[in-house]
């Protein structure tokens, strides 16, 4: 369990952030052949937010969050030293977008004791922030009299990673080995600045351009890691690896940050 308190001073508005968090996890064999690992969860956090005048505020400036949350993952023994299956799930309610599901499927083949070959299948989520939800942010003037106002959205949804993996490791020397992963990942409901219709504040302006929070933009990344380490001697290891990663966007954002 822990405890954290945060302060952050140096921006248009002041953030207090205290966090109350209790884990607990327990691990144990079934029969020969199951590794399992279980786990819970809460998470208390309280927020108290000094707005700004004119450029930022949130609404409400006072906010408490709940968390619940529970895990199960098995690792099976498939083929003994030779093929390991590991399966589980995250399970969390948050008061941001209530219950969510986070599976995970791993296949692990070792052909020889030298090499590994393995495989992955996960979804993940982010809940959306504070900021995201409660937001009105002045974020510029266009002279005359037009304003460029930043709204949150309360009824976000949680943004979505469905993460696809292929890795190989070697132990081609007794000091060398070299790894290389390649992955390739679906993103759906980002949230993202969307433009609405402008408008007129009665009885003098200004002309209010509204930039909305939305899930609106999916995305995909792919990519490969290789790496290599050499053990030099004992007290002497070097490493060496390149990074690839490409990303698309759908739609491109069409906002200026």
């Amino acid at each position: 369990l822990y405890y954290d308190h945060l302060e952050q001073g140096d921006a248009p508005i002041v953030i207090k952030n205290d966090t109350y968090d209790f884990d607990l996890q327990h691990r144990f064999v079934l029969g020969t052949r199951q590794d399992i690992v279980w786990g819970t969860g809460y998470r208390y956090l309280t927020e108290n937010i000094a707005n700004s005048d004119f450029f930022v505020t949130l609404t409400p400036s006072s906010d408490q969050d709940h968390l619940f949350s529970t895990f199960l993952q098995d690792d099976i023994t498939v083929v003994e030293n030779r093929l390991h299956l590991t399966i589980g799930s995250k399970l969390e309610n948050n008061e941001e977008t209530g219950f969510e599901v986070e599976p995970s499927v791993r296949l692990a083949w070792t052909p020889t004791e030298k090499q590994t070959v393995w495989a992955a299948v996960s979804r993940a989520v982010r809940t959306p922030s504070e900021l995201e939800q409660n937001i009105v942010e002045n974020r510029s003037v266009i002279p005359p009299a037009t304003l460029v106002t930043v709204f949150g959205n309360p009824n976000l949804k949680a943004e979505e990673l469905t993460a696809y993996e292929l890795g190989y490791r070697i132990q081609s020397a007794e000091r060398l080995s070299f790894d290389v992963a390649k992955y390739y990942n679906v993103y759906d409901q980002l949230i993202a600045p969307v433009q609405g219709t402008p408008y007129f504040v009665p009885p003098t302006g200004p002309v209010i351009v509204p930039l909305t929070f939305q899930n609106n933009t999916h995305a995909d990344t792919y990519g490969a890691e290789i790496s290599g380490e050499w053990r030099v001697t004992d007290y002497w290891k070097l490493v060496a690896s390149y990074t690839f990663l490409h990303e698309r966007l759908n739609p491109q954002p069409t906002y200026n940050n």
